[in-house]
């Protein structure tokens, strides 16, 4: 008995040795992140946050369960550039008025996460329910427009 409870335990921790993206996950730091504006829109509470360009799924990842954990009930847009922040926080705060244009351009290039309360399911099956997700940015490498990961 001895012996098969030792293999047992053997093999659960080879399995998370060999899972190299669970274990980056565990052992990832958020990575700094700005705050470039908070604001009120649609009744709630957002902040636009700035990370460097070129962050990683498990760091946004990381990231996003930090901000998610500090600030439960507010939403985010993460960015690597600052440079059109104001302009996209105006047009969101202001539409649809023509004096506060979108910046479709910079946030095709620049928009790399969304974190927020999203629909999930379908309620003609039952299953529908609001959940808070990471979601991928118009400029997210891989994911663009769809859920990273669950953040409850």
């Amino acid at each position: 008995m001895k012996s098969l409870l030792w293999v047992v335990l053997s093999l659960f921790v080879l399995a998370l040795a060999c899972n190299p993206s669970q274990q980056a996950q565990l052992e990832a730091e958020a990575i700094p992140y700005r705050v470039a504006a908070t604001y009120q829109h649609t009744g709630r509470e957002w902040k636009a946050v700035v990370v460097a360009p070129g962050s990683t799924d498990t760091e946004l990842v990381v990231l996003a369960k930090q901000l998610h954990a500090d600030f439960p009930e507010t939403s985010f847009y993460i960015f690597d550039d600052d440079s059109g922040v104001q302009a996209y926080v105006d047009a969101s705060v202001n539409y649809p008025s023509p004096d506060f244009p979108y910046p479709e351009e910079w946030t095709r290039q620049h928009e790399i996460g969304m974190i927020n309360r999203m629909a999930t399911g379908h309620a003609s099956e039952g299953t529908f329910r609001m959940k808070w997700q990471l979601f991928g940015g118009e400029a997210h490498p891989t994911n663009p427009m769809s859920e990273i990961t669950a953040l409850e």
